[in-house]
């Protein structure tokens, strides 16, 4: 007991004796001091610097156009793209010679004319060679043609050793009325590429097509002789620069709510005060709110490709070929396309036309990476079974029913019969290619099948 008594002894000296810990001093609590309000700042921002209109808005003021679309008319490549290129980005398609490149560039051009009409406004970059508009026309593009380019079709079709246009073909050839706009770049392609840049910022066409980024010749190499060196990747180094300068040039465009005028002016009245107004220097009107107009300048790239080629004798892995030229590239586009040949479509040992398989590579805004599919491409008439693919996409979709004894049905289109139904796959696909408002219908169907009802195309 003595023993126990003593520790609990110590115990109470040591807790006697133990000092008393300092007062930790109070800090300053920074807190309690009063912010400026996110408005505030929002609106000192944009009185220091927005010059031509608001360099920072509300999440809610700010939108894309990513639901408006350029299709190319093929249900599956416009599914497998979220309902087909986005409006306001750059896009490029890329393949070996031969594959298609161009028949889809002056596909999706004549794809615009038919939504817009005489309000289409189309533009082409043409570095690699002049456009063919007799090819454009096959493809479904409606160009103006004059005399001249007969001739000088007629002399192009001679030196490849092909038939000279008939009668026929050049009477409809010189009676294709253009539809909308039409414009060609052409020249040193710094000119070209500045130019395309201010023709984006415009926000006035549509679609504009560059064929094709390897093809470009840049001031430097066309002023060296061919015993010199130009500068090394000089068409690289313009690439990269105009793929940072059209970026900017895709931004939303502030004009005035009353006449529409761009660029504004800002008058400060008062820096303490955050006073401040955007100006139309052609109508004065004045105020806080400019009206925002978003870019839907759509640019369809046109990529060559090299091929891998096998020098030390090994396997060559991956693909057979790869797409150089500025790395930038890469970055700025939306959706990258990747083309291959597929077999000939002969008949009666005559090739007819071809099989053209795709590939989505990149993706973004709905669009499905690693997505493949193929089409079939005919010569004479130039033309993809559209019917065709519409069918087999609205049966895997579940458009279309398929009923015993061969008969089909489309559920959601009504008849006086009831439902629409047709007996015989041929027969249905016959009768989606005859009419065009069936095919419309049908297209809509999909797009709200596939989950792509927001979907708008002009």
């Amino acid at each position: 007991m003595a023993t126990t008594k003593k520790k609990t002894a110590k115990k109470a000296a040591k807790k006697t004796t133990k000092k008393a810990a300092p007062k930790k001093t109070e800090r300053k609590q920074w807190d309690k001091f009063p912010k400026p309000s996110p408005k505030d700042v929002l609106r000192s921002i944009n009185m220091r610097f927005g010059d031509a209109g608001p360099v920072i808005r509300e999440a809610s003021e700010a939108w894309d156009a990513s639901d408006l679309r350029r299709p190319s008319g093929i249900p599956s490549l416009d599914l497998a793209m979220g309902g087909g290129l986005v409006a306001g980005k750059v896009h490029q398609f890329d393949g070996p010679e031969s594959v298609g490149k161009n028949y889809m560039l002056y596909r999706y051009f004549g794809q615009v004319q038919k939504q817009y009409g005489d309000k289409a406004v189309l533009a082409m970059a043409c570095f690699e060679a002049f456009i063919d508009k007799h090819f454009a026309q096959m493809c479904g593009c409606k160009v103006a043609m004059s005399e001249y380019d007969i001739e000088v079709t007629q002399r192009a079709r001679e030196a490849r050793g092909e038939e000279p246009l008939t009668k026929a073909e050049i009477k409809e050839a010189l009676s294709c009325e253009e539809v909308g706009v039409f414009h060609i770049f052409e020249g040193p392609a710094e000119s070209v590429l500045d130019g395309i840049i201010e023709a984006v910022a415009s926000n006035v066409y549509q679609l504009i097509g560059i064929d094709s980024w390897d093809s470009m010749l840049t001031a430097a190499e066309d002023k060296a002789t061919m015993d010199e060196i130009p500068q090394v990747a000089s068409p690289a180094t313009i690439q990269t620069r105009w793929a940072k300068k059209v970026l900017d040039s895709f931004g939303v465009v502030f004009r005035c709510p009353e006449c529409g005028y761009s660029p504004l002016e800002k008058k400060v009245t008062n820096y303490e005060l955050m006073n401040f107004n955007w100006v139309c220097p052609h109508c004065s009107w004045k105020g806080q709110d400019p009206a925002n107009e978003v870019n839907n300048t759509t640019v369809y790239c046109i990529r060559q490709v090299r091929a891998k080629l096998n020098l030390s004798g090994g396997k060559v892995y991956g693909r057979a070929y790869k797409s150089d030229g500025a790395y930038a590239l890469q970055h700025l586009n939306h959706i990258r396309v990747s083309m291959h040949p597929g077999s000939a479509v002969r008949v009666n040992k005559v090739k007819v036309g071809k099989e053209v398989n795709w590939e989505v590579t990149k993706a973004k805004a709905g669009a499905r990476e690693g997505a493949t599919g193929s089409f079939t491409l005919y010569f004479n008439p130039m033309e993809v079974d559209i019917a065709g693919d519409m069918f087999a996409q609205c049966v895997k979709r579940g458009v279309i029913k398929s009923l015993p004894q061969g008969w089909y049905e489309v559920p959601e289109i009504e008849t006086d019969d009831g439902p629409l139904r047709v007996h015989g796959k041929d027969k249905l696909i016959d009768m989606i290619e005859r009419e065009e408002e069936l095919m419309e219908e049908l297209r809509t169907l999909l797009y709200i099948h596939a989950d792509l009802a927001h979907v708008r195309l002009k």
